[in-house]
């Protein structure tokens, strides 16, 4: 009996540090998001980076925000903005659409073109 025990404890803890390695759909979002903006070489002058996210999901955007904060892009501070709707300013460098916020879709593309 204690050796059944001994191994349910262990099975326990493996899928508990399994659990805790899991990475967040919104961290996952944000880090190919970065990586996607690292690799296009973009022609702009401004002093930041800026990158717009429409959605409704607040742990989204706090994700962008923590990376921002961490990291740059092209030697420059990013800047996260976001929003519901579909205004965009026109120095936005990248915009990141959530898929909660697909029917925008044509309304944002149309706007910033």
């Amino acid at each position: 009996m204690p050796n059944i025990m001994c191994k349910l404890a262990i099975l326990l803890l493996l899928i508990n540090s399994l659990h805790s390695n899991e990475v967040s759909e919104e961290k996952l979002t944000v880090s190919y998001v970065y990586k996607l903006s690292n690799n296009i070489i973009w022609k702009d002058n401004h002093k930041y980076f800026k990158i717009h996210v429409i959605t409704s999901n607040t742990s989204l955007v706090n994700e962008f925000k923590i990376l921002a904060q961490h990291l740059s892009l092209y030697n420059k501070k990013i800047l996260i903005t976001s929003s519901i709707n579909t205004s965009i300013d026109n120095d936005t460098n990248v915009v990141y659409i959530s898929k909660s916020e697909e029917r925008n879709y044509n309304t944002i593309f149309s706007n910033t073109l």
